[in-house]
């Protein structure tokens, strides 16, 4: 599910005509090959310029970022066990 926010977004920098989230747009153009995840894409693009494509990927790392920041000191893993979060993404060993 895509938020309107999200959807807000992605229709400012594609324009909503190239944005879709209908239900057989999803299911046709969200398919992969891999037999080993099935995607749930919430929204499909159509861009026509690379710029669009690095502008899209730069406002989800950005948006990425934003997330990650939200849990700066810690992450819950198994058992209420606490670990730093670098340690949780591989930079440090545990």
């Amino acid at each position: 599910m895509i938020s309107d926010a999200q959807l807000q977004a992605l229709e400012q920098l594609f324009t909503s005509e190239r944005v879709s989230v209908a239900g057989d747009d999803l299911a046709f153009y969200g398919q992969d090959w891999s037999k080993f995840v099935k995607p749930k894409p919430a929204a499909i693009v159509f861009p026509t310029e690379r710029d669009e494509v690095q502008q899209l990927v730069s406002q989800e790392a950005r948006r990425q970022q934003r997330e990650r920041s939200l849990f700066p000191l810690s992450a819950v893993v198994e058992s209420s066990t606490l670990i730093r979060s670098r340690d949780w993404y591989g930079c440090n060993p545990v």
